[in-house]
C-alpha cells in the first residue's frame, strides 16, 4: 500500500490517529509524500515540511536521539501555535532513540494532545522498543521491486502457510507440507509472509486488495488476531528471516516458527 493512498482510506473513514510508526523507509525517502498528506489531512493548507513552524523533526545526533532531544520536541509542541491549531512532530531513524529518549516518548505517547500528531519513521521496525509500537499505528511499507521479485508460486505457498498458521497455530506442524521449501525460495517465502501480516495491519482500516484470495486470508488474521498480536507475529518473522544465515535446517526454522506463533 502507498502512503497517501493509506491516509486518503484513514481519512475517508475518519480514521486519522494521534500516532504513526512508519516501518521500512526513511523521512528522505518519503519526504514528499509526507508533505503532502499533512498538507491534505491535517493542516488543510499548503506546507513546506522543513519550514512550517509547527512541524519539529528529530534526527539522531551522532549515533542516537537522546533524552534531551525529546524534552525539547517536548516543549516546542506543547506551546501555542502561532499560525494553526495542531503540532506536528516528527522522529526520523526511531529505531535510534536510546532507552531514555524513548522512556520520555512513551509519557507523550500514552495521554496524547487532542491538536499534537506523531510520524516515527524507521528503517527497521524490529528495533524499536516494543511499548512505543504499541502506542502507535504501524505503517509497514515495501517497494513494489521487493514483491514483484517473488513468483507466484511462493506468493501462493506464502498464503497458504499463513492460512495454516492461522487455522492450526502450533499444531501447523502436523498440517504443513515442506517439500516446496529450499535455501533458494524460503527467503522470499518468509518475506512476502511478512508482507502478508504488514498489510493484514492496514486491512484493519478498511484497506481491501485486489485479489479474493488474498483478502479471505487477511479476513482470518484479522478476526483471529489484533493489531498487537499482528505486530508480535511480524517481529517473530523477522526473527526467523535474520536466522537463515545462521541455520541451514529450514524444517527446524519453520518449526520454530509454528511454535512462536501458536503461544502469541
Amino acid at each position: 500500500m502507498k502512503l497517501e493512498e493509506y491516509f486518503k482510506i484513514s481519512n475517508d473513514l475518519n480514521k486519522l490517529n494521534h500516532s504513526y510508526l512508519i516501518g521500512n523507509t526513511t523521512l528522505d525517502d518519503i519526504k514528499n509524500n509526507l508533505q503532502n498528506i499533512l498538507s491534505s489531512y491535517f493542516f488543510y493548507e499548503s506546507i513546506n515540511l522543513y519550514e512550517e513552524a509547527d512541524i519539529i523533526i528529530v534526527k539522531p545526533e551522532g549515533s542516537s536521539i537522546t533524552k534531551d532531544q525529546i524534552i525539547s520536541m517536548q516543549n516546542k509542541v506543547s506551546s501555542t501555535s502561532l499560525s494553526h491549531n495542531l503540532k506536528v512532530y516528527i522522529i526520523d531513524c526511531a529505531e535510534k532513540l536510546n532507552i531514555y529518549a524513548a522512556n520520555s516518548l512513551l509519557k507523550v505517547l500514552e495521554e496524547p494532545s487532542q491538536n499534537i500528531y506523531a510520524f516515527l519513521i524507521t528503517s527497521n521496525l524490529d528495533s524499536v522498543l516494543g511499548t512505543i509500537k504499541s502506542r502507535c499505528n504501524i505503517i509497514f511499507l515495501s517497494s513494489e521491486k521487493q514483491e514483484n521479485e517473488i513468483s507466484e508460486e511462493i506468493k501462493k505457498e506464502a498464503l497458504f502457510l499463513a492460512q495454516t498458521l492461522e487455522k492450526y497455530k502450533e499444531k501447523s506442524i502436523a498440517f504443513y507440507n515442506y517439500n516446496l521449501l529450499n535455501k533458494e525460495n524460503i527467503e522470499q517465502l518468509l518475506t512476502y509472509l511478512l508482507f502478508i501480516y504488514r498489510d493484514s495491519i492496514n486491512y484493519f482500516y478498511g484497506k481491501k486488495l485486489k485479489y479474493t484470495e488474498i483478502n479471505e486470508t487477511l479476513n482470518l488474521i484479522k478476526n483471529n488476531n489484533d493489531v498487537n498480536k499482528i505486530i508480535n507475529k511480524i517481529s517473530i518473522i523477522n526473527d526467523i528471516i535474520k536466522n537463515l544465515n545462521y541455520n541451514l535446517n529450514i524444517n527446524l526454522l519453520i518449526d520454530k516458527l509454528f511454535i512462536k506463533f501458536g503461544g502469541v
